[in-house]
């Protein structure tokens, strides 16, 4: 949703189109925040009407957009989900998230679960990435629960980590 903001220049609001100010632009942003702290999937709705017909002209087509809306998705977590990773952790398996992206829902799921108890266990693969190699095994084996952002590579050099620090790994 912050990307889609980003690109519009004016939004919607009881018919009547208005320019999007900074002010506005803020409140937008903050709705964002909060509604994906109460683990809803938000998706901002723009529009634009252009003369292009090709991709060529990408940019032209992605800016200047007039915002139209939010559209909110709770997606609930599956019944007994968070007990089921309880008894994990009691068994002294070490539960693990990753998630393709990073967003604040992430986190809040994460901790609805039981997976982190701070943001501190959550970790962007981006930031993942800069740390040296003996932070890197360190943290990995130790600190983080959550990783937000990774890709398939990211995922085997974690999971090359905790196999080398004696971990047996499964993934589901």
């Amino acid at each position: 949703p912050v990307g889609v903001l980003n690109c519009c220049r004016y939004y919607s609001e009881k018919g009547r189109v208005h320019p999007l100010t900074p002010e506005k632009l803020n409140e937008l942003r903050l709705v964002v925040s909060q509604t994906e702290r109460k683990a809803y999937r938000v998706i901002a709705v723009a529009t634009r009407t252009t003369e292009y017909n090709n991709l060529r002209r990408i940019y032209p087509i992605q800016s200047d957009m007039t915002f139209e809306g939010f559209i909110c998705v709770r997606e609930p977590l599956l019944p007994g989900a968070a007990l089921n990773i309880e008894k994990c952790i009691e068994a002294g398996i070490k539960v693990i998230m990753t998630t393709p992206d990073v967003r604040e829902t992430n986190r809040c799921v994460a901790a609805a679960l039981g997976i982190i108890k701070s943001d501190d266990e959550a970790v962007t693969a981006k930031r993942l990435r800069d740390l040296k190699e003996g932070l890197y095994r360190l943290n990995t084996t130790s600190l983080y629960r959550l990783y937000e952002g990774v890709t398939d590579d990211d995922m085997r050099k974690v999971v090359a980590c905790l196999k080398e620090n004696g971990e047996k790994v499964g993934i589901l």
